[in-house]
């Protein structure tokens, strides 16, 4: 992709979103910012195109296990520290949703895409 005269290599959108979701589930550690990410993934037209083949090479699940393990992982969520590492780069209105409404949705759009495949 061109940006002022240069050539910038860019991930694909759709192998962007299989390889975010991978590093949810692989990361030694909780990075809440993953669960924001996906939400936002998850919620446009690119959740019909995702790359499973980077989900099926990165873990060796099939997209329907992958999206259980993902579901079974953001269960286990603690919702009280949900804006740990993420709080700073939100308004004050997207942290009162955040609290709120961010893994519940997050769940129902896991749930859709375990039911879309």
């Amino acid at each position: 992709m061109p940006f002022y005269g240069t050539v910038v290599k860019v991930l694909d959108i759709k192998d962007m979103i299989a390889h975010k979701m991978v590093a949810f589930t692989e990361r030694p550690s909780l990075a809440n910012r993953d669960l924001f990410d996906i939400h936002y993934f998850l919620g446009t037209n690119y959740a019909s195109e995702i790359n499973y083949d980077v989900i099926k090479r990165r873990t060796d699940k099939s997209p329907k296990e992958f999206y259980k393990y993902m579901l079974s992982t953001v269960n286990h969520v603690n919702p009280n520290n949900i804006l740990e590492g993420l709080g700073e780069v939100l308004t004050k209105s997207q942290k009162d949703w955040a609290k709120v409404k961010l893994l519940p949705e997050l769940r129902e759009l896991i749930k859709r895409q375990i039911d879309f495949i």
